[in-house]
């Protein structure tokens, strides 16, 4: 086994939206770095982590295994398939949230994020222990004398508050909330570890974060859409904005200098183009809003009133084959 130098686990699928600044404005986004994990991440055959919900991770490492160490590699937590490595350095200090979300590629395979390693494993010193610590052990063990038993986690932060709780204050004191299982994974652990499964299976609760997943992939999609017209506008704004610098420039040394009408024409095209492409952007943001709230709709009437109706058709006919059947016996 061994952790992915310099890389880091993006996930379109599982990424969580964040505000990102733009300028004097806000938006909101993907952020690929950041992931809810729900079931279909988790290895549900595994005792720690078949009954988890909801695991959030940020920044997480990437575990691989090794082949020929003689220890069996389990993947406890992955991500989707739709997944991609992503350089340790682009998450660093002020990340572009949007530049990740724009690049992402998929490399069409799921990252172990947490992974169970079992079996026996030989010293990384078969000759004996080093020089300075031979005087520390009386006995050296070139091989293990039963087989290890380990869970590697790629996340340090995955007991950071902001990620599983929501701090409450109570009359003075705090109260935390979870509201994802990161607390229920770590413990469950520590008791798998420790020998003692009998509480692992009240540890795992079902948490309220259930996302649909249909909602979500209409929404990126036309997201994808969206940043790519974004793109496009701001190279289109930095090349005409690079071509009025080098006109003044020339210019400068000259009295009286004006844009000809060749060159206002086209700055005055370009600031049509620019006006056609943001109508587009507020046409794909309309019908991405058209889009969820008609899914909404029908989401709220087969939970509210489809059921119901279900039931009552049902009675009506009930009630109607009862009454036929009466009416032929008399």
């Amino acid at each position: 086994m061994r952790l992915v130098k310099d890389k880091i686990a993006g996930d379109i699928v599982s990424a969580r939206r964040v505000n990102v600044s733009q300028g004097q404005n806000m938006a909101v986004a993907d952020y690929i770095v950041w992931l809810a994990l729900g079931k279909s991440n988790f290895d549900t055959g595994d005792v720690v982590t078949g009954d988890l919900e909801v695991i959030n991770v940020a920044t997480s490492g990437i575990i691989e295994a090794v082949k020929g160490k003689g220890t069996s590699f389990r993947s406890l937590i992955k991500t989707s398939n739709q997944s991609m490595r992503i350089d340790r350095q682009r998450v660093v200090g002020k990340p572009d949230v949007l530049g990740l979300f724009r690049e992402f590629k998929s490399e069409k395979k799921p990252l172990t994020l947490a992974a169970r390693v079992t079996g026996h494993v030989k010293s990384a010193f078969p000759n004996g222990p080093p020089n300075d610590r031979k005087m520390l052990s009386s006995k050296h063990l070139s091989e293990s004398k039963e087989p290890i038993n380990v869970i590697v986690v790629g996340d340090t932060d995955i007991l950071q508050d902001m990620l599983w709780v929501e701090v409450q204050d109570l009359m003075g004191s705090k109260l935390l909330a979870p509201f994802a299982n990161n607390g229920d994974f770590v413990l469950s652990a520590l008791d798998n570890l420790a020998g003692s499964q009998d509480l692992i299976s009240l540890r795992a609760r079902s948490r309220s974060s259930r996302p649909f997943e249909l909602v979500k992939e209409i929404r990126q999609a036309a997201e994808f859409r969206y940043r790519k017209k974004e793109q496009e506008l701001k190279g289109k704004l930095s090349e005409i904005t690079e071509k009025l610098n080098k006109l003044l420039t020339r210019g400068q040394a000259k009295e009286n200098f004006e844009i000809n009408s060749k060159q206002k024409k086209a700055i005055d095209s370009f600031r049509e183009e620019m006006f056609e492409i943001r109508r587009e952007l507020r046409s794909v943001q309309h019908a991405l809003r058209e889009d969820i709230e008609s899914l909404d709709s029908w989401l709220k009437f087969l939970n509210i009133g489809g059921i119901p109706l279900l039931i009552g058709v049902g009675l009506m006919i009930v009630f109607v084959s009862g009454r036929f059947q009466k009416r032929q016996k008399a």
